[in-house]
């Protein structure tokens, strides 16, 4: 055999069997699952409860600054809230009825969208002034984009040191990202008219600035041009410029202010130029004038200041009861520094009534808190009284108005004496004291002839505002100042009250033994009054034969108050006028209406010759028939007479 056998070939190694895939099952099941956080995730935050829950949060975090009530709605969507407050020491503002609408799904391309922002009212109320001075901002960059297609507010009240500014139909676009902030078409109803502006901001340090704004004046009488005011803000937040232009009629003007809006002292400069103006123009009640105005200050960097100001009238010259402006010019000129400013060469010309000249100095230390140590005086050599207004007495007056301040006490002093007229003794003095924000007036006194009124009193210019007043006249006689009746007052008054948050006041006189018209006159009286109620009146009044007697209260329901007039002799009101009149009145207040009572018997007081009698009946324009409700009073049926009815009308107060 043959030792060389062929070997046998090698059974090949079997193959594996292949895995099943499991990857594709795993990632589905990794999807359904994500699917299934994701839907919870979803449908968790878009629950109401969750809304409510974050909103809650968000106000404990503040600790008790923010209270958050009546949250309704989704974060994918619409949302309501009743009411927020945030309250501070210094701050309390309330909002209420806010509805807003987003939309979540562009938070990646365009960050927060917000379509719109309504609410019902905010109202901002200053509890407490603050010292802190307001820091400029490191940055007002925005970590991501936010826009606010539509932003309404209905009302905004802003309330500060007891008064209250309301702004209305408030509306707004704003958009913000980390270069700037954009403002378009904002408008607001304002007392003062309709407010328009549109601005942007920089983002980053010094704060450019680009913003406009414009007030117009929204009710105009028939064919009038409407008051405008237009502003243009330019510069940075470091040095920032204010153009303005205004016309209002006939006059008109231009002004530049130069800001630091955060420095100590925030005005740097103001130029302004007004022409025209007139005072009756804006209230027929003021006397006219043609009015032309330049004012320049400036402050440098070295706190030197400079500046003066000149108000000249090109009108016609002329008296207040002339409906002239007696005022011809207004002068004066600013100068030193920050910590020792003076005021020179200041005029006060009234043309032929005389001129006031004066000057005045501030002193301030470098630590020293408030104005400082100052001081301002007005000196006349001749002052005639009958150049401001007609009716008066000539008079050449000379004397001193002096103001001064020390430390956190204003003080002012009046002493005018009268110089031409031998024995007139027209003679005027008075102090006044403002400290800690109370307005004390030990006493003034005004001395004409043999008779004077002295004044007296108290005001407080914060909280309730409460006041006191004391009057006090002795042989005061009105002829003795001008054109006025002949007279010999002796009387005292005396009035009390408050005039926040309502005004109320208490008040009293009487009139001791006095002439007037060449007749007796004597009374007494005290009544209790507010804007809504008249209470406790009791005034009794006599001239000569005629009286006048008032009782009652008015305003409550259920109150009336009662006139009687008893005017036998009508002559010793007026030579030309004679006659008599007896009347009876009362007026009460019933359900909202006033109901008026009269009944009368008057000889009818004529002008000239003749006389005509009869009986007092309102008349028939006036009167409304009342049938079964007619009847005879005491009066009636004493003086002969017949009653004539009953007057109802509306609430008249």
């Amino acid at each position: 055999m043959d030792d060389h056998t062929p070997p046998t070939p090698a059974t090949p190694a079997p193959t594996p069997a292949k895995k099943p895939r499991r990857w594709s099952r795993r990632v589905a099941i990794g999807l359904v699952a994500t699917g299934f956080v994701i839907g919870g995730a979803a449908w968790y935050l878009g629950r109401e409860t969750t809304l409510q829950m974050i909103a809650e949060r968000v106000a404990r975090s503040t600790g008790g600054k923010l209270t958050l009530s009546g949250v309704r709605g989704s974060l994918y969507g619409a949302m309501h809230i009743d009411r927020i407050v945030w309250r501070t020491d210094e701050q309390l503002a309330i909002a209420t009825n806010i509805d807003l609408k987003w939309s979540p799904r562009q938070l990646l391309s365009k960050g927060i969208a917000i379509n719109s922002l309504h609410a019902a009212d905010l109202r901002m109320e200053t509890l407490k002034e603050t010292d802190e001075k307001t820091k400029m901002p490191a940055s007002l960059a925005s970590p991501f984009p936010i826009s606010l297609d539509d932003a309404r507010l209905a009302k905004a009240t802003f309330v500060s040191k007891g008064a209250a500014t309301e702004i209305t139909n408030v509306r707004m676009r704003l958009h913000g990202d980390k270069l700037q902030w954009q403002l378009r078409d904002a408008a607001a109803t304002t007392p003062r008219g309709q407010l328009a502006a549109n601005g942007n901001i920089a983002a980053a340090r010094p704060f450019k600035l680009d913003a406009t704004a414009s007030l117009s004046q929204a009710k105009v009488g028939p064919g009038a041009t409407p008051a405008q005011l237009k502003l243009r803000a330019g510069g940075d937040l470091n040095l920032t410029t204010l153009d303005a232009t205004g016309n209002a009629g006939r006059a008109g003007g231009e002004a530049r202010l130069t800001l630091s809006p955060f420095a100590d002292i925030p005005l740097r400069t103001m130029n302004l130029n007004a022409r025209n103006i007139d005072p009756g123009f804006f209230n027929p009640a003021l006397p006219t004038a043609d009015l032309t105005l330049t004012v320049a200050a400036k402050l440098d960097d070295a706190r030197a200041i400079s500046g003066s100001v000149n108000l000249v009238n090109d009108g016609p010259a002329g008296t207040i009861d002339q409906q002239r402006l007696p005022l011809r010019a207004f002068r004066g000129q600013l100068g030193g520094n920050l910590d020792a400013m003076r005021l020179a060469d200041v005029l006060i010309d009234f043309g032929d009534a005389g001129r006031f000249t004066g000057s005045g100095s501030v002193q301030r230390g470098k630590d020293e808190e408030g104005l400082g140590a100052a001081n301002f005086a007005l000196h006349t050599d001749r002052f005639d009284l009958k150049g401001i207004h007609g009716s008066m007495k000539p008079t050449k007056i000379a004397g001193d108005i002096a103001v001064a301040n020390v430390g956190k006490v204003q003080t002012l002093d009046v002493k005018l004496v009268e110089t031409g007229l031998v024995g007139s003794g027209l003679r005027l003095s008075a102090h006044a004291k403002l400290e800690n924000n109370v307005v004390d007036v030990p006493e003034a006194r005004l001395s004409a002839g043999n008779g004077s009124i002295a004044l007296s009193g108290s005001a407080k210019l914060l909280d309730d505002k409460a006041f006191k007043v004391t009057a006090n006249a002795s042989r005061f006689n009105p002829a003795a100042l001008g054109d006025y009746p002949q007279a010999d007052i002796n009387a005292l008054v005396n009035a009390k009250g408050v005039l926040a948050p309502a005004w109320k006041v208490n008040t009293d006189f009487t009139l001791r033994p006095s002439r007037l018209f060449d007749q007796p006159l004597s009374g007494r009286g005290k009544l209790a009054a507010d804007a809504k109620h008249v209470s406790g009146v009791d005034a009794d009044l006599a001239l000569g034969q005629n009286t006048v007697n008032l009782k009652g209260s008015f305003g409550a329901p259920g109150e009336s108050l009662a006139w009687h007039v008893d005017g036998r002799n009508l002559a010793a009101l007026r030579s030309d006028l004679y006659g008599a009149l007896l009347v009876q009145w009362r007026r009460h207040r019933h359900d909202g209406q006033s109901t008026h009572h009269f009944c009368g018997r008057r000889e009818w007081p004529r002008l000239g010759g003749g006389t005509t009698q009869g009986q007092y009946q309102q008349p028939a324009r006036e009167r409304r028939s009342l049938a079964g409700r007619r009847r005879r009073c005491a009066l009636c049926r004493r003086q002969g007479g017949r009653h004539h009815g009953t007057l109802q009308s509306r609430r008249l107060w």
